[in-house]
């Protein structure tokens, strides 16, 4: 059976293309991922299950027209319309020439605590901003002040380790980082600052 740490998610299936079972495709990766025979996993009811590409006709660099085996009509396309799709993390690891803990992604990371070694705990990953090219994790240190967050860069070098709680936690784990001196007093709203004019 396939679980959620064994697969990443890399695209979404859209609308049906003409009659033929053809589905209209976004993936996150360049398209030509899809045309290494990898399965595309699927949840289908809670269970993931994988499913071969009969052929991809690409629309640009990541959109795709899919066929599935096994796919053959607009009905059989229902029951994956608008899913996400996801490939096992050894085929991505593989396709990129990576080692598979080198593509743990910031979203992985949502509801994870955030440790510094010095500071202790500084609050829960609830987002993550990935609208320039640093990614940063959206932390929040007070579950009850939604508005006070802060902003921690997501950076290989300041991860110290991370720890996977078990599967019945309410916390999915915690990132212990080492986290740039001064940044956790931004958002300190008893600092002293000083303001220019």
């Amino acid at each position: 059976m396939i679980t959620e740490k064994e697969i990443i998610e890399a695209g979404k299936f859209l609308k049906p293309h003409a009659l033929k079972g053809e589905m209209n495709a976004f993936c996150e990766y360049d398209n030509d991922i899809l045309e290494q025979g990898f399965p595309l996993i699927v949840d289908m009811d809670g269970i993931y299950v994988p499913f071969y590409v009969k052929s991809v006709r690409p629309k640009g660099l990541h959109g795709s027209l899919i066929l599935i085996d096994g796919v053959e009509s607009v009905d059989d396309t229902s029951r994956f319309i608008n899913k996400p799709f996801y490939l096992m993390r050894r085929d991505v690891a593989e396709y990129m020439e990576v080692e598979e803990d080198e593509l743990d992604q910031a979203d992985d990371f949502i509801g994870y605590l955030v440790e510094d070694p010095e500071a202790g705990v500084v609050g829960k990953v609830v987002d993550v901003d990935d609208s320039t090219a640093n990614i940063l994790l959206v932390v929040q240190p007070d579950e009850e002040d939604e508005e006070n967050v802060l902003y921690i860069p997501f950076a290989e070098d300041l991860i110290e380790d991370v720890e996977d709680y078990d599967d019945d936690s309410e916390i999915p784990g915690k990132i212990i980082m080492k986290i740039p001196e001064g940044l956790l007093d931004i958002n300190d709203k008893d600092s002293d600052m000083e303001i220019l004019d």
